[in-house]
């Protein structure tokens, strides 16, 4: 029983983070994870999902704001597109505090269902951000003219990032002591 307990400790202590959201009605998917197939240290991916959930509704527009100043889309692994524009929103001037925002802009084609988006996020300050929960409203007008609005909560990462090479060296020995507690 000690051997269980002890590895579904380190289990949970050596999970990655990952947060994926949908909204009520099921039209729009987000995964927020870390890339860990890259290299790239510390670059986080938003995935955006138009799904098809029938009774008419083909394409959507989208706003997608951030309340979180540490992370950037303004950075050179976005690419441009015609579906959404990637820049800032004032929240207040005083201090004054920029907030990322993803919308599709008023000359922005709609979005079709079933489209992915993927966005990379990385720290806009330099130094290691400590990003935590954040939340993010989401508001989106489809085809038909509904709109909808719904705020979510996301997990970032927490505290300093361990390196890749560093992360496998820690998994490997994870799996040697779980091995070795379940003998």
């Amino acid at each position: 029983m000690k051997k269980i307990v002890i590895a579904v400790v380190l289990f949970f202590l050596c999970a990655p983070v990952y947060s994926s959201v949908t909204t009520a009605d099921g039209l729009i998917t987000l995964d927020y994870y870390e890339d860990t197939q890259s290299g790239i240290e510390n670059r986080w991916i938003l995935d955006f999902s138009v799904n098809d959930i029938g009774g008419g509704v083909e394409s959507i527009g989208f706003d997608l704001l951030l309340y979180n100043q540490e992370v950037d889309f303004l950075n050179p692994y976005n690419q441009n597109t015609d579906y959404y524009i990637i820049g800032y929103y004032t929240e207040s001037t005083m201090p004054l505090v920029l907030l990322p925002t993803i919308p599709s802009g008023l000359y922005s084609l709609p979005v079709p269902i079933n489209t992915d988006f993927t966005f990379y996020t990385t720290n806009q300050f330099l130094g290691e951000p400590l990003i935590n929960d954040f939340y993010i409203y989401l508001s989106y007008v489809n085809n038909l003219g509904v709109e909808k609005g719904e705020g979510f909560y996301l997990t970032g990462p927490v505290g300093a990032t361990v390196p890749e090479p560093m992360g496998m060296l820690l998994f490997a020995f994870g799996a040697f002591l779980i091995k070795f507690l379940i003998k």
